[in-house]
């Protein structure tokens, strides 16, 4: 639907804010579902187009390429605009992504101070796993020069101190649970939850309307503990 609504607000208040990363290989249009369930509980919800995804301006996008540096810029923008915002508790905003955008947001949560927690879902240790799980599938995909290994979470984790929520399925062939666990998680050095979902693979999110409940209501819980 290309009509734009107009934005309002339901009042003047102040809530905590929770920014959706949206896919890597999509527009935002798929995340206004966390905000059908966030919203009601309290918080605001912001998500976004990468550049030259969905509304925002064209931008060269090679597909061979995994990930791209310039998204870096993208949630740093996404986050200097909402602190501008009347309605932004701007000592209350958190971060979520699932799978290439949990890796995307991770070194920028480590990075900014006015991020106070984290979510992610199937986040990879490092790109060489993912490169190698798709080179096994007949599917080759590139690692930009510029996407250096001090970015990788398994070579930042232990530079953390904030909270993090950590969720993958157990049959995740693509980020596996075990690297997820030794690589990632054991290193993080502040307040940190795990859940492994049991008897699925990578696509636990969008398996069915139950699992996604599940999922982003397993994240309201977090972010109740630590944004209210």
């Amino acid at each position: 639907n290309p009509i734009k609504r107009d934005y309002k607000t339901i009042d003047n208040k102040k809530r905590p804010t929770i920014i959706v990363c949206p896919q890597d290989a999509g527009n935002m249009a798929l995340m206004y579902q966390f905000a059908m369930i966030m919203c009601p509980k309290g918080y605001n919800v912001v998500t976004f187009d990468w550049r030259g995804f969905g509304r925002s301006n064209k931008w060269p996008i090679n597909e061979v390429y995994l990930c791209y540096t310039e998204f870096f810029m993208d949630i740093d923008a996404v986050i200097d605009k909402i602190k501008l915002l009347e309605e932004v508790d701007t000592a209350k905003i958190g971060i979520c992504g699932y799978s290439m955008p949990a890796f995307q947001s991770f070194p920028v949560f480590q990075r900014r101070s006015d991020l106070k927690c984290y979510v992610g879902g199937a986040l990879s240790a490092d790109l060489d796993t993912i490169v190698g799980y798709w080179a096994r599938h007949g599917k080759p995909v590139i690692i930009p020069k510029d996407y250096t290994k001090d970015l990788y979470p398994m070579n930042i984790a232990e530079k953390i101190t904030k909270p993090c929520l950590l969720i993958v399925g157990e049959l995740d062939e693509i980020t596996p649970a075990k690297m997820v666990v030794q690589d990632i998680y054991n290193k993080l050095k502040g307040e940190k939850e795990i859940w492994i979902i049991k008897g699925v693979g990578h696509g636990a999110l969008f398996y069915n309307k139950d699992s996604f409940h599940n999922y982003v209501n397993r994240m309201v819980v977090f972010y109740d503990k630590y944004l209210k």
